[in-house]
């Protein structure tokens, strides 16, 4: 015999279960940019993207504005860890290179 209160957890883990499935099937129809990458593809997929960016780095003389994800730098560098989540952090969303290029910066982003 199967326990009433098993048989409703199970019951409501298939149904949620169920629910994802076909929930991640419509997005994949929808064409979700997710849908089809593993978690190393959907990281270097939001890289220097403005998908859920929090941080754009602009330079004085060139209109470039490359997008990044505070969290992602702060995990790669103590220094931009240091930057965004230190005492003295950078509040703002919108940061000025002074000394650098934005080519030069886009390759030390990736």
């Amino acid at each position: 015999m199967i326990d009433i209160h098993m048989y409703c957890y199970l019951l409501l883990y298939f149904s949620a279960l169920s629910e994802i499935q076909t929930t991640t099937l419509n997005m994949a129809s929808e064409g979700d940019w997710r849908s089809t990458k593993n978690v190393t593809e959907c990281l270097g997929h939001l890289c220097l993207s403005e998908t859920m960016s929090d941080v754009v780095f602009t330079f004085p003389d060139s209109d470039a504005r490359l997008h990044a994800h505070k969290v992602v730098l702060g995990m790669r560098s103590a220094v931009f860890e240091a930057m965004f989540y230190g005492p003295v952090a950078e509040k703002g969303q919108e940061i000025q290179i002074q000394d650098g290029d934005p080519e030069g910066f886009e390759i030390l982003l990736r």
